[in-house]
């Protein structure tokens, strides 16, 4: 089969095969019921915020970590320069965060079939997003 026509079923069992065949190579792919994940945790520091964009892909299930003792409007040191000098709050980081998975991440529209309808796209979903919410137990008072 041309690689085109290929479903995703498919065109996983294709790349496990060919990444499973050198053994000198681990397969990188895993398996249908065990697939192999990696997990990358992006330091919190301005100093990464740059480059974290490298690592972004729509193949990937985000993670969010929000400490509950910090209120989304509470006042945050303020960059002088870089990518988050507009960011004032706890609320505009959560933005800034999930603004640069979007653009990073975001779906390209597939172009049309020669059959008139629309081809699959190699991007055609948005990727989820989970948020973690930590230090419940100081919290104090909900609002």
């Amino acid at each position: 089969k041309a690689q085109s026509t290929m479903d995703s079923s498919e065109l996983y069992l294709k790349a496990a095969e060919v990444f499973g065949q050198d053994s000198d190579h681990p397969n990188l792919t895993g398996t249908k019921e065990h697939p192999k994940i990696s997990i990358w945790d992006f330091g919190g520091q301005e100093i990464f915020y740059t480059t974290q964009q490298v690592f972004y892909t729509h193949r990937a299930i985000y993670c969010m970590t929000m400490n509950l003792t910090k209120p989304l409007d509470s006042p945050v040191e303020k960059s002088v320069d870089g990518p988050t000098s507009s960011c004032h709050t706890e609320k505009d980081f959560i933005d800034y965060h999930l603004e640069s998975m979007r653009v990073h991440t975001r779906p390209i529209p597939a172009p049309s079939s020669s059959k008139g309808g629309q081809a699959k796209g190699a991007r055609d979903f948005v990727p989820p997003v989970l948020f973690v919410f930590t230090n419940k137990d100081q919290v104090k008072e909900v609002l």
